[in-house]
């Protein structure tokens, strides 16, 4: 069966009315003008990598921005972010604020010399990113959905000099913004990480695939990364009281667990930093955390944690029944875990790593046979069970739908390359006015 499913076929109207309803929610009106003029100026015009007509791709920008609990002013930019450049409309027609005008125009790319080179064009170009944090957001989501649909639809060497120039320019000035002192830049710091992982996590995969050695997978020191979590989970809520109490003591048995993960770092280290991803993306809740810190270690006792804690671990574990079939055992598994939002949550930030990290430069553990099992099941069953719980747990609903997103973006391109066979998703986009 040959793998002929295009990537990033979502339900694009569903995202198009959430996006108009998050604008009206917030009373902002520009974001309904912005909507219109992008679908004006983009008309009939298709992706590259699809059929589908080009508003589908801002539309997945402005989505994800949602998700994320953006301003509204980065969702009318992630809107707009590409009528200049790719449909030609004037900065001066913008139906929106001098400032989001100011984001477009930092976001496109544009020679302000005809004897300007590429090079020279490009590093000005990020360099306007270490002025804009708005501009480098939707640059980052832009890049993430771009890079998930080159495979089959680019020349070898581009797909290459966007893997690299996602490395060294991008990513780059990402870590520049996390550092610097300016207070609109720190306010995002937590949106800085999670869009510095997701990126990431999409692009040493593509730069394993395409053998770019300019691109190597980031270590990270398991000391500092405990810190920054400690440091986070001594939140407290308005009486006083610690919010992350059982998650505070997961984490030490998290830093001390030292057994190896499959691309050589520590279990423990994982652990922590799916869980700091978890806080950044503004989960708040003790046990979820505390969850995703002992969830994939090897064998604790937990009888110190609550009873929901403990049943939440214990949902993660796949134990066949008796006289249980393989396949039946897996269909009961996600069923339950998709009626556990801690474990729910838990399985797909370790899913996503199982997949990632399957196919960054240097992990020998995962055969090519394993890594097309993980994704098929992924596929056909653990997205299946994030759209359940998105509808079951409205206050995880977000990072369900995020995570649910991230997850295709990374698998599909890896079996798109591999040629690994999935089963034919229907895309929706009708296109209709707002």
């Amino acid at each position: 069966m040959e793998n002929e499913r295009k990537l990033q076929m979502f339900d694009y109207d569903r995202m198009l009315h959430i996006i108009v309803g998050y604008f009206r929610a917030n009373k902002y009106w520009d974001g309904l003008d912005a909507i219109s003029f992008a679908q004006e100026k983009h008309g009939d015009v298709t992706r590259k990598s699809s059929n589908l007509k080009y508003f589908c791709h801002p539309i997945l920008v402005a989505y994800l921005a949602v998700l994320l609990n953006l301003e509204p002013e980065i969702i009318a930019v992630a809107l707009l972010h590409d009528v200049i450049e790719d449909a030609h409309a004037d900065f001066s027609a913008l139906p929106v604020s001098k400032s989001v005008q100011a984001s477009v125009k930092a976001i496109t790319i544009m020679k302000i010399k005809p004897d300007e080179s590429k090079t020279d064009t490009k590093m000005r170009y990020y360099g306007r990113m270490d002025e804009n944090i708005n501009a480098l957001i939707v640059k980052m989501l832009d890049r993430m959905t771009n890079l998930s649909s080159m495979v089959g639809t680019m020349p070898h060497e581009s797909i290459v000099k966007n893997i690299i120039e996602t490395e060294q320019r991008l990513l780059s000035a990402v870590k520049r913004a996390r550092k610097t002192k300016d207070l609109e830049f720190r306010k995002k710091r937590d949106t800085l990480f999670v869009l510095q992982q997701t990126l990431r996590s999409i692009n040493e995969p593509l730069a394993m695939l395409f053998s770019v050695n300019e691109v190597v997978r980031k270590k990270h020191d398991i000391a500092r990364t405990h810190a920054r979590l400690e440091g986070r989970l001594e939140a407290r809520d308005r009486e006083g009281n610690f919010i992350f109490e059982q998650s505070d003591r997961a984490l030490m048995t998290a830093f001390e667990n030292t057994s190896k993960y499959q691309n050589g770092d520590s279990k423990g280290l994982r652990a922590m930093l799916m869980a700091a991803f978890a806080v950044a993306f503004g989960v708040r809740e003790d046990e979820a955390i505390a969850t995703i810190l002992l969830g994939d270690l090897d064998s604790q006792d937990v009888s110190g944690y609550s009873p929901a804690v403990q049943k939440s671990l214990r949902r993660l574990k796949k134990i066949p029944l008796l006289d249980e079939t393989p396949e039946k055992t897996r269909e009961r598994f996600f069923a339950e875990l998709s009626q556990n939002k801690e474990a729910l949550l838990a399985k797909a930030l370790y899913r996503w790593t199982d997949i990632c990290y399957g196919q960054v430069s240097g992990c020998d553990s995962i055969t090519d046979e394993e890594m097309s099992e993980i994704i098929i099941e992924t596929d056909e069953y653990l997205i299946p069970a994030l759209e359940s719980g998105k509808n079951n747990f409205g206050e995880f609903s977000s990072i369900f739908e995020f995570m649910s997103i991230i997850l295709r973006l990374c698998y599909e391109t890896i079996a798109k390359y591999k040629k690994i066979p999935l089963k034919e998703v229907n895309g929706f986009y009708e296109g209709e006015t707002v």
